[in-house]
């Protein structure tokens, strides 16, 4: 049937396996035409490696038959991870002429053996086999080897007969078919090709090339990184049809084709004749037998019905291999190590496997923790949408779940270390559903602001979850009475991507590239709030004839989830004869061509803080209005970086459109404020709004799940338990030298890191910049709570306040802390729990020091002289709320309450020594700790002057106009500090 090639050419091929003796006389003859070939093929092949690395990570021997094995691995499932470790056990070996490269794709559990001639690549899980094998060709020097292997992780082998010689490698097997003419060789012919052309080719799960054929390969372009599986199909067959078009021939071990002239095979009507389609596609498909690890050498595995085979001679290769002491210790080693180390489960349950609004964020948090190496990510999507592709390409397991979604998810979270749900569309009785066990692994995103219009029980979610996660800490304020330790806040996030497709959007739609583009997106709800943009664009053109016929509006999301509401919409677009003006359009598969060609971005939405596809317009350039509330006035600063109006308010948000489309014709300089705020815009996006700083919080939240119920006991070496921390704070903290930021920071400077901390405003003055301070500080740890709004009264001095937060502090919390927004604390501070006390006293830095007694220690600046650390004697009026310690646990068993307590403005030290007397055991820190702020020696590390009349910090330009008036610079004694008295 198949034309076989010439016995010469047969014999070449098997000289080259078997141990000969040549005569003395062939050699320079032989060596003479080695030289003269290889400086041609040098030239030649000089392009083509140019751009291949100079040779990291791997000790280098030359040898001019020098391999190199370059191994694609990712752990898609235990299969595959089984097939890796039979590899290093059976096919790799520490010598100097093989080296191996592994590129690892994505998140792997695997622990490698450490030979000088095997290097790792961690990488993305991207581009395909060809693409990553490329990868793995620019990491090493590519002029040192005479072979190359390619190899996948869906084969495992080798599988070698017993009588095998030893003298030779399973590499032999391959290197030994090549010849002048043999350039290809691999385990099996396939013919068609992946995409049905007629070409005989070599499977490219496993081959082997020269340099000749390298080159050629490169030629092609099938090493270029694929963008989908067809064309990295297409790559495939592109390298053996380039071979067999340069002349050249191809090989495999498959014995039905052994020295079959493919040259010859190409020449026919159908190249295909006579081949047997894929061998590996099932038991009984080669010619009615079945593919035999002896003969194949390595078996393809990912395919039904070949597993008992594979996994029978698997075992007898490592009893063998046992018994022969062939199998490396280290490699031992290697597989104990990685018994050790089991990544962390989470599954990702979401909306749908698309890019739209948090299913972009929880695709970028699967990539994210992916390349980690230490999580293995399941995702669990309640329909498919039509990325799943650019899903399973971040190395993720992704489920598409059936009708019994509830069963399927509870089933999941069985094996699951941490469960991420991104989505409130879950079937009904899901929630209540859930046991104990269920609600420790639990975090839930919840990013809108009535989150109660769902069918899942929000206040059951929040309290129960582990976590709960708001997309902003103002949106987090309505339902903040029901924190109790489990609220975290992480910022939605978004790319900084450039309108490199402005007009393909415009043109789709029939729009004039000179028209003003106004776009909105979000389903069609009364949430979102489509209509008050309706009759803001009626209001708009009323005030502004020019707008007439060079104003159109894309209201994006008509996706029948509210009928009666997109009825409508319509109906008002009607009455306002504005159908010419407004489109009303489906959800797009992607939002950005959209937003390349606005020119102002609306979201009305008073129910999501800030809607995901604004965030994205801002980071677009494009300039964005959003509603003042549900916590996007936290984000955007109202003509900074985006436009606010009221919920609702067409009025103004017409005016807006009008001032937004004089700035796009430059009609005054006033106007171009909106271009101003668009930049300002994008900068913020890429600032506040950043994947990097969003998925670390995802994860580090993650990993604190997974430790607080599997290793509830694996603490802080420093700390005796976690620390509550109350942070009592008004509006006079958002700036100064005794600020609120910097206190904060002190708390995240803490090398005791088991701590919380609880911020809420102690009176009913506005504090605006509040919400940014507390995201400036970036730590997850920090949670604001309020509680409702009151009068200040200094001698409750806001300890009924302080109560009730107190009883916010988490379950697990051990000890209790109350400060200050404006005090600091040294690092080593909270390193001084210990749990045979109940109250841990601190001495402090105050400004208070001997102020009631002049006629000892002297008046003004004298009384420095005598110290600055105030020893904490925890008796009434002589310590400090922020200087003590509490054992959180005690005092919730004992129902302790600052309120209760007589009002005046000394509750603190009351309680301090009602504590002392009723058998509260103290431990005394006499290390200065804390500060008490304003004191003279933080005035004087931050940089001031300490001005002793006023009991205050100022600057040293202040003090010298003070000197200047007639006040004097204390000298009498030497004071660590500079202090000017009357």
């Amino acid at each position: 049937m198949f034309r076989r090639r010439s016995d010469k050419d047969v014999q070449k091929q098997g000289a080259a396996i078997v141990k000969t003796s040549h005569v003395l006389s062939c050699l320079t003859f032989a060596l003479a035409c080695l030289v003269t070939w290889s400086f041609s093929k040098l030239y030649a092949l000089r392009f083509s490696y140019e751009n291949l690395g100079s040779g990291i990570g791997i000790r280098s021997t030359v040898s001019e038959q020098k391999t190199l094995v370059v191994y694609v691995y990712w752990e898609k499932d235990e299969i595959y991870k089984e097939n890796l470790e039979f590899f290093l056990r059976h096919g790799v070996k520490e010598t100097q002429t093989v080296d191996y490269l592994f590129v690892v794709n994505g998140h792997h559990t695997v622990v490698f053996p450490e030979y000088y001639n095997l290097k790792v690549l961690v990488r993305k899980n991207k581009c395909f086999d060809f693409g990553s094998w490329f990868v793995g060709l620019q990491t090493v020097s590519s002029h040192d080897y005479a072979f190359y292997f390619f190899i996948n992780t869906s084969v495992r082998g080798p599988f070698l007969p017993s009588y095998f010689p030893s003298d030779m490698t399973w590499l032999d097997i391959f290197t030994g078919k090549f010849s002048e003419t043999v350039k290809l060789v691999g385990l099996t012919i396939n013919c068609p090709d992946g995409v049905g052309r007629r070409v005989p080719h070599v499977q490219s799960m496993f081959f082997v090339l020269d340099k000749v054929s390298l080159h050629i390969a490169l030629k092609t372009g099938a090493f270029r990184c694929a963008a989908s599986k067809q064309q990295s199909l297409y790559s495939e067959g592109a390298i053996s049809q380039a071979i067999l078009k340069s002349g050249y021939n191809i090989d495999v071990v498959q014995q039905k084709y052994a020295g079959v002239d493919w040259q010859e095979q190409m020449k026919l009507p159908n190249p295909c004749e006579g081949i047997t389609r894929d061998i590996f596609l099932g038991p009984g498909m080669y010619d009615g037998m079945t593919a035999h690890p002896m003969e194949m050498v390595f078996m393809k595995v990912n395919r039904p019905g070949f597993m008992e085979l594979v996994n029978q001679y698997s075992e007898w290769a490592d009893i063998e291999a046992e018994y022969e002491g062939t199998i490396d210790p280290r490699i031992k080693k290697a597989k104990e190590e990685a018994a050790k180390h089991t990544p962390v489960s989470v599954k990702l349950v979401t909306r749908s496997l698309s890019f739209g609004m948090d299913d972009q964020m929880l695709f970028d948090l699967a990539n994210h923790l992916q390349e980690t190496g230490d999580f293995a990510v399941t995702v669990l999507a309640l329909s498919a949408g039509d990325q799943r592709g650019e899903w399973e390409g971040t190395g993720s397991t992704v489920r598409v779940l059936s009708r019994d979604a509830a069963k399927e998810i509870t089933k999941e979270m069985e094996t699951a270390d941490a469960v991420l749900f991104g989505t409130l569309d879950l079937p009904a009785g899901f929630v209540e559903s859930l046991e104990p066990h269920h609600w420790k692994r639990i975090a839930w995103n919840i990013g809108e602001a009535d989150p109660r219009r769902h069918p899942v029980p929000v206040e059951l979610v929040i309290q129960k979850a582990a976590r709960v996660i708001f997309p902003s800490r103002s949106l987090s304020v309505t339902l903040s009475k029901l924190d109790y330790g489990n609220f975290r806040t992480i910022l939605s996030w978004t790319g900084t991507k450039v309108k490199a497709e402005r007009g393909a959007a415009r043109q789709a739609h029939g729009i004039d590239g000179a028209a003003f583009v106004v776009s909105c997106m979000g389903p069609l709800s009364p949430s979102n709030d489509q209509i008050s943009l309706v009759r803001a664009v009626d209001t708009a053109i009323s005030r502004e004839p020019e707008l007439q016929g060079k104003l159109r509006v894309l209201l994006v999301g008509r996706d029948g989830s509210f009928p009666g509401y997109e009825s409508e919409v319509e109906a008002t677009v009607d009455s306002h004869r504005l159908t010419d003006v407004v489109t009303i359009l489906p959800p797009p598969d992607r939002d950005w061509p959209i937003l390349a060609d606005t020119d102002l971005f609306v979201s009305m939405s008073n129910h999501t803080a800030p809607q995901l596809s604004a965030v994205r317009a801002m980071a677009a350039g494009v300039p964005t209005v959003s509603v003042s509330g549900c916590g996007v006035g936290e984000m955007v600063l109202n003509r900074v970086d985006g436009f606010l109006v009221p919920p609702g308010d067409s009025y103004t948000l017409g005016s807006l459109i009008v001032e937004a489309f004089n700035s796009t014709r430059g009609a005054s300089a006033g106007d171009k404020a909106c271009k101003q705020v668009a930049q300002a815009g994008k900068e913020t996006a890429k600032k506040r709004f950043s994947r990097v700083r969003g998925v670390r919080q995802y994860e580090e939240l993650l990993r604190g799940i997974h430790k607080d119920w599997k290793e509830p006991d694996a603490e802080n070496p420093l700390s005796n338990g976690k620390t509550c921390i109350v942070v009592r704070t008004f509006h006079e903290h958002g700036s100064g030298l005794f600020d609120l930021e910097s206190m904060l920071r002190s708390l995240k400077a803490q090398e005791n890191g088991n701590w919380e901390a609880i911020i809420s405003v102690t009176d009913t003055n506005p504090f605006p910049n509040l919400m940014r301070i507390i995201d400036n500080v970036d730590d997850l740890r920090l949670r604001y709570v309020h509680l409702g709004s009151r009068f200040y009264d200094h001698n409750m001095s806001a300890y009924d306040l302080t109560d009730e937060l107190i009883s916010h502090c988490s379950p697990d919390a051990s000890w209790l802390l109350v400060t200050n927004g404006d005090n600091r604390y040294l690092p080593q501070f909270l390193n001084h729990t210990d749990t045979d006390f109940d109250l841990i006293a601190y001495d402090w830095y105050t400004r208070y020091m001997y102020i009631n007694d002049p006629e000892t220690r002297g008046e003004l600046c004298t009384r420095w002289h005598w110290g600055q650390c105030k020893v904490n004697i925890v008796r009434y009026w002589h310590t400090d709320l922020g200087a003590n310690l509490l054992n959180l646990r005690r005092w919730r068993r004992e129902d302790r309450l600052f309120h209760v307590l007589p009002s005046d403005a000394a509750q603190d030290s009351r309680m301090m020594e009602i504590l002392v007397r009723e058998g509260w055991y103290v431990n005394h820190v006499h290390d200065c700790l804390y500060h008490h702020s304003p004191n003279p020696i933080l005035c004087h590390e931050l940089g001031g002057v300490w001005f002793e009349t006023k009991h205050q910090c100022i600057t040293p330009e202040a003090g010298d106009a003070l000197i200047a008036e007639g006040y004097i610079r204390y000298t009498a004694h030497k004071l660590p500090f500079t202090c000017i008295q009357h």
